[in-house]
């Protein structure tokens, strides 16, 4: 495992706060940032996205998606400090997922398959694995916006933009906006 960059405690919140959503006793978390960067890749789609924001919460900060990309210019590797009620949190590192993917040395459909029957032998009841993107805040703090993406199978996976709000002092998942999926 590389060594943990320093996050807030509240980072670790708001992406908890997100976990949660997940229907499945474990989850596993790439321990390496993303840096998918949708934001910049899906222009017209983020814009889109922005526009549904800003009319479904009026008090939503569309500056979150500029400040989204200035954020993830840097990858960063999280610790274990998530925190999610009845669920393991496991992170997963680059050279365990080159490691699980060089157990076959060709890129056919059944190689594939092979690396997520192996993959679920070692994280069973999982969602495959999920990566974060870096946290984009709002000028108060109570509004955050991060990028995900969920690989789940050969043809299985999705990405997108997730909000989350502090409410009464803790954070809450709102929403999330799908941009990719198989």
């Amino acid at each position: 495992m590389s060594t943990p960059d320093e996050f807030s405690d509240e980072d670790y919140k708001v992406y908890s706060s997100f976990l949660e959503q997940y229907n499945t006793p474990n989850v596993v978390v790439s321990q390496e940032s993303s840096e998918e960067n949708y934001a910049s890749a899906f222009t017209e789609t983020t814009e889109d996205v922005k526009q549904n924001l800003e009319s479904r919460y009026p008090d939503f900060e569309a500056s979150l998606f500029t400040k989204l990309i200035e954020v993830n210019l840097k990858t960063k590797f999280f610790d274990d400090k998530f925190s999610v009620n009845n669920k393991m949190i496991t992170l997963i590192t680059e050279p365990e997922l080159t490691y699980i993917s060089e157990l076959s040395k060709t890129n056919t459909y059944e190689n594939l398959e092979s690396f997520w029957d192996y993959f679920y032998k070692i994280h069973p009841q999982s969602q495959g694995y999920v990566s974060l993107s870096l946290i984009s805040y709002s000028e108060n703090k109570d509004q955050a916006v991060f990028e995900i993406w969920n690989a789940c199978g050969g043809l299985c996976g999705d990405g997108g933009f997730v909000y989350c709000r502090k409410e009464n002092g803790v954070w809450t998942f709102i929403d999330a906006f799908l941009l990719v999926a198989a």
